[in-house]
Order: structure tokens, then sequence, then C-alpha cells
């Protein structure tokens, strides 16, 4: 039952709207009955800002969760329904720290991995062990980059003049390479 009542959550209406309306309504009064009772009792559950897998959600949340909500296309519903009634958020690397992440989709390794290096990169701070092993591992493995072609076709016709680091200078050349690209 409660999976389908978060799906009706998510394909209805915002319901921050709801919440924040001056009129009394029967949406209203179960919505913020709704909030009292989340806030009373804590759900097994958490919103996370990457969707999941179904076989993530479950490796995830063992006490079960509304896999609509982990769904990709429902990443914008899920924020508002995690504001309205109070969901807290997961920490990742928390998550990440208590299961193997051999044990996760390759599809949720690969955001992950991409979530915890923009995370660091964004608070400026060094990954952990288990981090970086995970981002290296879901890393996309670059082939060696192909010779560049030879420079039998191109011909130096005239030597840039060096530069003297004046205003002038450089419109001057700013203008020559304008020229020549037409």
């Amino acid at each position: 039952m409660f999976e389908r009542l978060s799906q009706l959550g998510i394909d209805g209406e915002d319901l921050r709207s709801v919440v924040v309306s001056a009129t009394v309504s029967a949406g209203k009064l179960l919505v913020t009955s709704l909030r009292e009772e989340m806030a009373a009792r804590r759900p097994l559950f958490a919103y996370s800002p990457l969707p999941l897998e179904p076989q993530d959600v479950a490796l995830i949340f063992p006490g079960g969760a509304p896999s609509a909500l982990y769904e990709p296309r429902n990443q914008a519903a899920a924020r508002g329904l995690k504001a309205v009634p109070g969901l807290r958020s997961i920490d990742l690397a928390a998550a990440l720290a208590e299961m193997s992440p051999a044990e996760l989709s390759d599809a949720l390794r690969s955001r992950l991995g991409e979530h915890l290096k923009e995370l660091a990169r964004t608070h400026g701070r060094k990954l952990t062990e288990t981090e970086s092993r995970l981002v290296h591992d879901s890393a996309p493995q670059e082939e060696a980059p192909d010779a560049p072609a030879t420079a039998e076709g191109i011909r130096v016709t005239k030597a840039v003049p060096r530069s003297d680091g004046s205003l002038a200078s450089v419109l001057k050349r700013w203008r020559a390479a304008e020229i020549a690209a037409k």
C-alpha cells in the first residue's frame, strides 16, 4: 500500500503547493497529518539525490522503500516529497562504507563515482580510500590516443611575430587570426 501511495504522491500534484496553500482542504490536512506521522516515526528509507536501480533499492534499504521514489524520471518529484514529509537524505558515503561496492549495479557505481568525485571537489577534500577505489573502478577506461596526423600537408608561410604583451599587439594578432580563419 505504501508503494502505491508514494507513486500517487509522485505522479500527483506537487505537495509543496498543498502545504503552503492558505485554504484548509482535505489534501492539506492529509499531508500535514502524514508529515507529523513521519516526524514521529522515521521511515527506514531516505531520499537519494541519485537515481537507484530496483536491485540497489533492496540492497541499500533492506527494510523496504518505495522504488518509485528512486526512478530517474521521478527525481524532481522525489525532491518535493523529501521536503514535504521531511524525509532525511541518505549519506551515500556512509552507505557505501557499510556495503561492498561490487554488490551495487554498474549504473549506480558509475553515478556514485561521479557524484563522490564532484562532492569531494566541491568541499575541497580528498576522496577516502573507499571512495577513490569506487571512482577509479567506475571511470570509463580510456583507450590510448591515436598518433597525431603527420604535418606533411601543413605549410607555414609566415612566422608569427613576437608579442610584446601590449594591447595593440594582442589586437593585431587577434585580427590576423580572424582574417586567416575566413
